[in-house]
């Protein structure tokens, strides 16, 4: 017996056999059967996240609005990521700008003290909070406006881009903008007219006797303002910025029923009054002084007060705006109960009176 094991152990050594690794165990079974009360666990996988899908419905949807250029350096600043005033910081111009977006309620969803706040959610699925004033329309700030204001104003540009401005002329309607809530055509003569005013503009150009496009070059450089109670277009040489309050003088015309008037308005600017009730002209060498029959208009505001007269321009005023625009040197003295300024006119508001001259012969 002893001898059989000796012989056993020696023929495991001479066959280099090892001892065997332990069994690997056995895999639990799952204690789950058809008769437990609770569901059999489902085995766990990956999440997955399904693409966003833009679908605002029947809620309101809008459009990013273009910026004047010297406004877009500030972005669009009423978006917040929370509905708290700390949260909100300007988006970038220059990536939002013509982004679609939709209202998730039609009324805000907070508010915080005087402040409404309103769900957005953008075309990319990316979700804002646009705040207001309370009770205020969130439409009135113009950043954005109604998809379909926006919609139907290029529908409209559709049926008159590439057209001429009236038939007959050299001058098209090109591209359309929108600034704020304001649509814009420009022209091909470099100018621009802005959509409610076109008709209006078109309407006067048909005035022009004999046609010229040179005159209608004239016209779309001018200010259309419209009176739509009285029924009347002014149209004024185009100012800027503060040269609409200073001291100035000029022609414009008032447009009613196809019936043009040419009117004379002489203003003076300063910050203290001097109570005018006449005026002198020196062109060059020819000198003129008003009767002081008119009476003077007076106004002011902000440290600043006006004076001014504004009335028909018949063939007397007429024949005295050529003078002083054909003039090398213009002067206007106007003369105050004690005291008198006087005032240079410009090159450029010389122009503008000659332009408003032919322009009005053209069209009287």
């Amino acid at each position: 017996m002893i001898k059989n094991v000796v012989m056993l152990i020696a023929v495991m050594a001479i066959s280099g056999c090892a001892p065997s690794a332990p069994p690997k165990p056995a895999p639990t079974k799952s204690t789950w059967s058809p008769y437990d009360a609770n569901p059999e666990p489902a085995q766990a996988t990956p999440m997955q996240v399904a693409p966003f899908k833009y679908e605002p419905a029947s809620r309101q949807e809008f459009i990013m609005l273009e910026r004047s250029e010297k406004m877009r350096k500030f972005g669009y600043r009423n978006f917040c990521a929370t509905a708290t005033r700390s949260s909100c910081s300007p988006l970038k111009y220059s990536e939002y700008v013509g982004k679609r977006g939709y209202f998730e309620t039609v009324t805000p969803i907070q508010s915080e003290r005087s402040f409404d706040y309103w769900a957005v959610v953008f075309e990319n699925g990316e979700r804002l909070y646009y705040s207001t004033l309370k009770n205020k329309d969130p439409f009135r700030i113009a950043e954005f406006i109604k998809l379909e204001i926006f919609e139907r104003n290029k529908a409209e540009h559709e049926k008159i881009k590439d057209n001429p401005l009236i038939p007959g002329s050299s001058i098209y309607i090109g591209n359309s903008y929108t600034i704020g809530t304001i649509v814009s055509y420009e022209l091909s003569n470099g100018t621009n007219v802005r959509a409610k005013e076109l008709k209006e503009l078109q309407k006067i150009a048909r005035l022009i006797k004999p046609f010229n496009d040179d005159v209608l070059d004239s016209l779309t450089r001018m200010e259309l303002t419209i009176d739509k109670v009285r029924r009347i277009v002014f149209v004024k040489p185009m100012v800027s910025g503060s040269a609409g309050y200073e001291t100035r003088v000029y022609l414009y015309m008032a447009i009613e029923d196809n019936k043009t008037t040419l009117r004379f308005k002489l203003r003076y600017h300063a910050d203290s009054w001097l109570f005018v009730d006449i005026f002198t002209v020196a062109a060059d060498d020819y000198r003129w002084t008003s009767s002081g029959k008119t009476r003077w208009e007076r106004d002011h505001g902000s440290g600043s007060i006006w004076e001014w007269i504004d009335i028909p321009a018949g063939p007397r005023l007429l024949s005295l705006s050529k003078r002083i625009a054909d003039a090398t040197e213009s002067t206007i003295r106007f003369n105050g109960r004690q005291y008198y300024k006087d005032y240079e006119v410009p090159e450029d508001v010389k122009a503008d009176i000659l332009k408003m001259i032919r322009l009005y012969q053209h069209i009287k």
